[in-house]
């Protein structure tokens, strides 16, 4: 993504960056820098296991590492 629209669009800023969408596109959770692959098995499960967000609730969260 050479314009960074990817980036833009869910308000994230420098690179490496991991992005973990809800189901409906919207993000749950940017984590910048390096993650290790424990990490993102970690982190889908938990998003598997989270129960759906009414329409019109938070938009994003930020995991500690992206503060």
């Amino acid at each position: 993504d050479r314009s960074q629209a990817v980036a833009q669009h869910y308000g994230t800023v420098g690179i490496p960056v991991t992005l973990f969408l809800r189901a409906d596109g919207r993000l749950a959770t940017a984590h910048m820098g390096e993650i290790a692959p424990e990490q993102i098995d970690a982190e889908t499960r938990r998003l598997e296991r989270a129960p759906p967000i009414a329409r019109g609730g938070a938009g994003t969260t930020r995991s500690p590492a992206a503060s």
